[in-house]
């Protein structure tokens, strides 16, 4: 017989009753540890799922709007442009 606790364990009946103990200790674990998986664990996982993709989604947001305004941006500073070196003709030729 394997002594697992500080009882002193002579008989069969101790000996059962030690393993119910042991059962009922492990099972108590395990119930914990499932308690602590869908209640803590998977809900704090979805949670930083869930932040992630949101924070995806505003990236996305945010380069397609950089983009829009470089674009802009360039179309605007190559007009300026233009206008500027037909100003220069213009001046240069008076």
């Amino acid at each position: 017989m394997h002594q697992n606790s500080c009882v002193l364990i002579d008989t069969k009946e101790k000996y059962i009753k030690e393993l119910e103990r042991q059962i009922c200790e492990q099972q108590d674990r395990i119930n914990f540890d499932d308690d602590q998986w869908y209640n803590y664990w998977i809900p704090q996982r979805l949670m930083w799922k869930q932040r992630a993709m949101k924070a995806e989604a505003e990236l996305r947001v945010m380069k397609k709007y950089i983009e829009d305004a470089q674009r802009l941006t360039n179309r605007d500073l190559k007009d300026e442009i233009d206008e500027q070196k037909i100003k220069e003709k213009e001046n240069q030729g008076k």
